[in-house]
């Protein structure tokens, strides 16, 4: 087989390229949740705590964020704040 016919798509495989594009390009992401610079201080008897410092994220419709870190690394925190 030459390397043109296998470069060369079918029309089958042109037509479903074709759709996949126009799905691409009618989804926009739209973001339900934005979250930029989150930074949060705690006052304490020996001073102010960073708790988060310049947070950030997005999340569209149907996605999902997990959350991990180690014990008091802020996790709690930042579900509370957003």
């Amino acid at each position: 087989m030459s390397r043109e016919a296998v470069d060369a798509p079918t029309v089958g495989q042109g037509r479903i390229a074709d759709r996949q594009g126009a799905a691409a390009a009618a989804h926009v992401r739209v973001p339900l949740l934005d979250v930029a610079g989150l930074t949060l201080e705690f006052e304490t008897r020996s001073g102010r705590v960073k708790a988060l410092e310049d947070i950030g994220f997005t999340l569209a419709k149907g996605e999902i964020l997990g959350i991990v870190g180690e014990s008091g690394s802020g996790k709690s925190v930042l579900s509370y704040a957003v």
